[in-house]
């Protein structure tokens, strides 16, 4: 009765795989059975093993019970029966094992992961409530390889049960990170589910502030790309609940940029996330320092072109929120204003709202010496150019530190439109064009005639 057959199974591994309990309880009262713990097949799996790996409570219970089965015997991978069956969901099988005096529930696998991790990872929030139970178990240890947590696990898989089960426990790190530098609360905001978020701020101990070094970033501007969702077929979330919830923390800090100096405000532009730009200009914290930089966020070449109705409404929520914003403010580099830039990128929307504000520089110029008018024509954006000539005071004379005037742009593109537009504004049919004597570099006053044409 103890001979293994062809496949390397003994009659007590088959009943006990198939949960034939009264055969299993008829095998270990067989006074010719071997001992139940050195009965292993390849691999290392006991018959405990096998019952518990297809859920069958009762067949643990009595392997335990009359033969005496040890609940630590692992696999060649390290796997116990109750990590397997944490792992497996088979609650009712592991309540049966904890049961066991000498069972050990922090017992991990080869690489590092216990019962309450593997129960964590695969969903099964009522067995991490079984075992956050007892107080022997260690809600703490991290995997070998990547180094996750039980909690990681459970805000990874956006597990709110099990999440909460483990909140309970006053000794666990919520700031654990993995190898990679990613505490729960970077994967928390980067999730749909809000509601796992605002667990993890309930934490006394949560460090709201703490960078991740995989991707150098804070949970705010994490917050604010509305990153991609580790479970939820890869959804893109909309960052306004996480925002919100960041919000409330006192603690805080606003004032944080990312490697191309993004602040939480344009790193909002740049998703085209309106929803969470309304947020963000609702908090009293927060302020926008250049509205330049808010309009620039549209010409950066990451932007797809599905979001540019969002980012239109994006630029102007923070317009109408924020009216002592000033808009001839310049801090991009090349000093352009927003409306130099709004011009150029042919953003009518916004230049009907930059316009809207009395204290706007029509003619102010970038380093170049561009203004507004001469950018939007440069860019044929014609109606941005019509536009900008109703404009009381509006230079249409002015050219840039090349000499180049609206007029002339307009002319070398041959954009007889323009042309026309611009001479009815009253543009000076008399061109100064730079005309340098061969062999010179000269950029003197003699050498700029006025030609007409």
């Amino acid at each position: 009765m103890s001979s293994p057959d062809p496949s390397g199974l003994f009659p007590l591994h088959l009943a006990s795989k198939e949960g034939r309990n009264e055969a299993v309880a008829e095998f270990l009262m067989s006074s010719d059975l071997g001992e139940v713990n050195s009965m292993t097949t390849s691999g290392g799996r006991s018959p405990l093993f096998l019952a518990a790996t297809q859920g069958h409570a009762d067949v643990t219970e009595t392997l335990l019970r009359l033969g005496q089965a040890d609940p630590n015997a692992c696999v060649e991978t390290g796997m116990s029966p109750l990590n397997i069956a944490a792992a497996k969901g088979h609650g009712d099988v592991a309540r049966v094992l904890l049961g066991a005096k000498n069972t050990d529930p922090n017992l991990a696998n080869l690489d590092g992961k216990t019962p309450l991790a593997s129960a964590a990872y695969s969903g099964h929030s009522a067995i991490v409530s079984q075992l956050v139970s007892r107080q022997d178990v260690d809600v703490n240890k991290a995997t070998v390889s990547a180094g996750l947590t039980p909690l990681l696990y459970a805000v990874r898989e956006g597990d709110e049960a099990a999440v909460a089960a483990l909140m309970k426990r006053a000794d666990l790190d919520v700031n654990a990170m993995t190898l990679s530098g990613e505490a729960p609360i970077h994967k928390a905001v980067m999730s749909p589910r809000s509601k796992i978020l605002r667990m993890l701020l309930k934490s006394p101990e949560i460090d709201v502030n703490v960078v991740s070094r995989k991707s150098g970033l804070p949970p705010l501007l994490m917050a604010a790309r509305g990153g991609a969702a580790y479970n939820i077929k890869s959804l893109r979330c909309d960052p306004a609940d996480s925002l919100k919830a960041l919000l409330d923390v006192p603690d805080l800090r606003l004032n944080v940029v990312d490697r191309r100096e993004l602040d939480v405000v344009r790193t909002c532009l740049y998703g085209g996330h309106v929803a969470a730009l309304q947020v963000l200009l609702a908090h009293p914290r927060v302020k926008v320092r250049h509205i330049d930089l808010a309009v620039e966020s549209w010409q950066c070449k990451e932007i797809v072109k599905a979001w540019q109705h969002k980012k239109v409404g994006a630029v102007e929520q923070i317009l109408l929120a924020q009216p002592e914003a000033n808009v001839n403010d310049v801090a991009t580099e090349g000093r352009k204003t927003a409306l130099i830039l709004a011009s150029a990128a042919g953003l009518l929307e916004v230049v009907c709202a930059l316009l809207a504000r009395d204290n706007v520089d029509v003619n102010a110029k970038d380093a170049t010496g561009t203004t507004a008018l001469l950018a939007a024509v440069r860019m044929e954006h014609h109606v941005v150019v019509d536009l900008l000539l109703g404009v009381k005071g509006v230079d249409v004379e002015t050219g840039n530190v090349f000499g180049n005037t609206p007029l002339l742009a307009a002319r070398r593109k041959e954009n007889s439109r323009l042309v026309k537009l611009l001479l009815v504004a009253g543009a000076n049919i008399y061109e100064p064009v730079r005309t340098l004597t061969p062999g010179t570099k000269s950029n003197s006053k003699e050498d700029i005639k006025m030609k007409a044409w």
